[in-house]
C-alpha cells in the first residue's frame, strides 16, 4: 500500500491515541516517554521499561512504528482510519502474552494517554502540542526548561523519576494551546493542573468501550426535520464537530443526533483526508 501523506499535529495526536489502544490491548504495564533515536532523526512516542529499553516506537518523523524488533509500516494511516487497528497491528507484532490482569498504573495510563489524545484531536487546528517534562536526546538529558511555566504542586516534585537515572520531571507531560500553557499531566499520580495550578478532575471527558476509555476519532451526526426525515448524516472528525453542529443547526433549526465513533467506516486514504482537512481548520472559537 502506498504511504499516504498526513499531518504534523495529527501524527501528534494519532500517536496518543495508539499507545492508549496498545497499553489496553497488550498487558504491557510500561510508562510512556518521548525519545529522539538516530542522533534526533526519529521523533518517537515511546513505551519504555524502567532501565530505558523502548518496547514500542511510534516514529512522529515518519510513518512507522517499531514494536520489539519489528518494523510496524504505515502506522498513522491505519491509525487514521481506527487506532484501535492499529494498536492490534502493534500488540499482533509483539506477539506477547495480552490476557495480564489490568494493574491500576496501567488503566491510569491508559485513561491519561486516551485524554491527551483526545485532546490533541479535539484542538487540532489551534496549534495545540504536548511535551514531555523530562528531555531526553542526543542533544542532552534533563528537565524541560517549559516545566517553570507552570505552578506545580510541591508533592509532583518529591517522587522518583519513571526511568532510571530521571527525576520526577520524566513522569509529567504538559499541553500548550499554541505558545501559552494549558495543562500538566501527572502520570505517576493520575493528577492534572492547569496553567495557574487549579487541580481538574479530567483533562477532557472521554468514552468508555468494554469498561475503558477509549479515544474517539469522530461522531456520527444525524439531523431530521420537524417530520422526523433524514436531512443529513454523516461521520463528522472530531475537530470538526463543532462548526457542523453550527452550520447544519442554523440551516434545519434542529439540535444533530451525535454518537461517538472510534474509527472511521470510509478507508483508510479518506481517513487520512479528514485529519488532514481538520488539520487545516483555523481556530474560529465555534
Amino acid at each position: 500500500m502506498n504511504q499516504l501523506e498526513i499531518g504534523p499535529k495529527s501524527k501528534e495526536a494519532l500517536s496518543w491515541m495508539v499507545i492508549s489502544e496498545v497499553l489496553a490491548q497488550s498487558g504491557l504495564d510500561l510508562d510512556v516517554a518521548v525519545l529522539h533515536p538516530g542522533g534526533g532523526q526519529y521523533d518517537t512516542l515511546s513505551l519504555v521499561t524502567f532501565d530505558g529499553h523502548p518496547v514500542v516506537q511510534i516514529n512522529r518523523n515518519g510513518v512507522n512504528a517499531l514494536a520489539g524488533n519489528n518494523l510496524v509500516e504505515n502506522i498513522f494511516s491505519i491509525a487514521a482510519k481506527s487506532p484501535g487497528m492499529a494498536g492490534r497491528a502493534i500488540v499482533r507484532s509483539l506477539d506477547i502474552d495480552s490476557s495480564v490482569p489490568l494493574s491500576a498504573n496501567r488503566k491510569r495510563r491508559i485513561e491519561l494517554s486516551t485524554q491527551i489524545g483526545n485532546f490533541l484531536a479535539l484542538n487540532l487546528g489551534k496549534g495545540s502540542f504536548c511535551e514531555w517534562a523530562w528531555n531526553d536526546s542526543t542533544y542532552g538529558t534533563g528537565p524541560n526548561p517549559n516545566v517553570q511555566a507552570f505552578p506545580l504542586p510541591d508533592s509532583w516534585k518529591v517522587g522518583k523519576g519513571l526511568f532510571k537515572d530521571t527525576n520526577w520531571e520524566s513522569g509529567i507531560f504538559l499541553l500548550f494551546h499554541k505558545d501559552s500553557p494549558f495543562a500538566a499531566i501527572n502520570l505517576q499520580n493520575g493528577e492534572i493542573i492547569n496553567f495557574k495550578g487549579a487541580r481538574l478532575v479530567n483533562l477532557i471527558g472521554t468514552q468508555e468501550l468494554h469498561r475503558l476509555p477509549k479515544c474517539h476519532v469522530g461522531s456520527e451526526m444525524t439531523w431530521n426535520n420537524s417530520e422526523g426525515h433524514l436531512i443529513f448524516q454523516d461521520e463528522t472528525h472530531v475537530a470538526c464537530v463543532r462548526m457542523t453542529r453550527r452550520i447544519y443547526s442554523e440551516e434545519y433549526y434542529t439540535m444533530p443526533v451525535e454518537k461517538p465513533i472510534f474509527e472511521f467506516s470510509c478507508d483508510e486514504e479518506e481517513a487520512v483526508n479528514k485529519w488532514n482537512s481538520a488539520e487545516r481548520i483555523l481556530d474560529l472559537n465555534i
